[in-house]
C-alpha cells in the first residue's frame, strides 16, 4: 500500500515539468517510477526528464497521441499495484497527496480516488478564480450496483456521478488492465469513469488531495474548452446543456467583491480582470449556443467538435 507509480503525458512542458516532478519527489510516500510519454517536445522537455532517475522517458509520434490511448501506454509500463496519473503543469499542493489517495484503497471494491485542481493565490492568475473554500474538504463513494442502474439515472445524475478528473486520479492497476481508457480525442477521465462504475467498482472523491493547475486561456481556446465538454456530456449521458443567462451587473459586481479580496491585485488592474472574465463568460455562453443549434445536424455537430478539438485536446 505504500508504492506508487506515476504517469504523465507531456508535450513542450519545460515551463513547469520541473516543479511537477520536484512535488512528486517530495511526498511522503515517494514514487518507486515517473514513467513520462512524451509526444514531440521540441523545448528541452526531453533532455530534462532524461537527467531524472526516476523518470523512465517513453517517446512517442505526435500523431499517435490521444487521451485514452496515450495514458494506457503509460500504465502498461508499471508494475506496482498503484497508479497515479497527472499533467505536466499540476503541481501536488503538500507532500502527503500520494498517501491521502493511497489509503482509500484498502476498500478492495474502490478502482480509483480523485481529487482536486485548485487555482492557488497569484497575481498573474486569474482571481475569480483562486481557491476559496466555501466549506470543509470532504470524501464521497460513489458506486452503482450494474450497469443497468446506471442507464436508469437522469443525465444530470449520470454527469454528477462521473466527475472525474485525470490532472489528480490514482488507479487500481488491475481494474485498468480490465477496464482501460476508450480511445478518445478528450474526456478519457469522465468516459473510464463511467465505465468503471458500470462494472460494478465503486469510487472515491477526496477533496483533501489537492494539486495547484491552471490555464490562462484566450478566448478561443476557452470556446473550444466549452464545446468539447459539452459534447463529450451530451455524448456520453445525454446531458443536454443549458445557455447561461445573459453576463448581468449582478454577475459583476460579484467579481468585483472578488478582486477587492484578492491580496496582491492592484486596483488598477480590476479593469483587465473584468475584461478577461467577460471573454471567458461570453466564450461559454457562445459555445453553448452554437452547441445547441448544431445539435439537430449529427454531421455539423460531429465538425465542430473535431475543429475545436484541434485547438483543445492537448490542454
Amino acid at each position: 500500500m505504500n508504492r506508487v507509480e506515476v504517469v504523465i503525458p507531456v508535450l513542450n512542458g519545460m515551463d513547469t515539468i520541473e516543479a511537477c516532478i520536484k512535488g512528486l519527489l517530495s511526498q511522503t510516500v515517494r514514487p518507486v517510477k515517473i514513467i513520462a510519454i512524451d509526444s514531440g517536445s521540441k523545448d528541452g522537455t526531453v533532455e530534462f526528464l532524461k537527467s531524472i532517475p526516476e523518470v523512465e522517458l517513453v517517446e512517442i509520434p505526435a500523431a499517435e497521441f490521444n487521451h485514452g490511448e496515450t495514458r494506457n501506454l503509460g500504465w502498461k509500463y508499471c508494475q506496482e499495484d498503484f497508479i497515479f496519473f497527472t499533467v505536466q503543469d499540476a503541481i501536488p499542493t503538500n507532500n502527503t497527496l500520494l498517501e491521502t489517495m493511497l489509503k482509500h484503497f484498502k476498500n478492495n471494491q474502490v478502482a480509483g480516488v480523485c481529487g482536486q485542481q485548485i487555482v492557488e493565490h497569484d497575481p498573474e492568475k486569474n482571481p475569480i478564480q483562486w481557491f476559496r473554500p466555501v466549506h470543509e474538504a470532504s470524501v464521497s463513494v460513489v458506486s452503482i450496483s450494474s450497469k443497468e442502474n446506471f442507464q436508469k439515472l437522469t443525465p444530470s445524475a449520470k454527469d454528477k456521478l462521473t466527475a472525474w478528473d485525470d490532472v489528480v486520479a490514482m488507479y487500481r492497476l488491475s481494474v485498468l488492465k480490465s477496464t482501460p481508457f476508450r480511445k478518445t480525442l478528450y474526456g478519457e477521465d469522465k468516459l473510464w469513469a463511467m465505465d468503471a462504475l458500470s462494472a460494478g467498482y465503486s469510487l472515491v472523491v477526496d477533496s483533501n488531495a489537492k494539486v495547484y493547475h491552471y490555464h490562462h486561456y484566450d478566448y478561443k481556446q476557452a470556446y473550444n474548452r466549452y464545446f468539447v465538454s459539452t459534447y463529450l456530456k451530451y455524448k456520453s449521458v445525454g446531458l443536454v446543456p443549458q445557455e447561461p443567462p445573459p453576463l448581468g451587473m449582478k454577475k459583476k459586481l460579484t467579481w468585483l467583491k472578488l478582486l477587492f479580496k484578492s491580496k496582491g491585485v492592484s486596483v488598477f488592474e480590476f479593469p483587465k480582470w473584468i475584461r478577461y472574465n467577460t471573454a471567458m463568460y461570453t466564450a461559454m455562453t457562445n459555445a453553448r449556443k452554437d452547441f445547441n443549434q448544431a445539435m439537430s445536424d449529427e454531421t455539423t455537430l460531429n465538425n465542430l467538435y473535431l475543429k475545436a478539438c484541434g485547438v483543445s485536446n492537448r490542454v
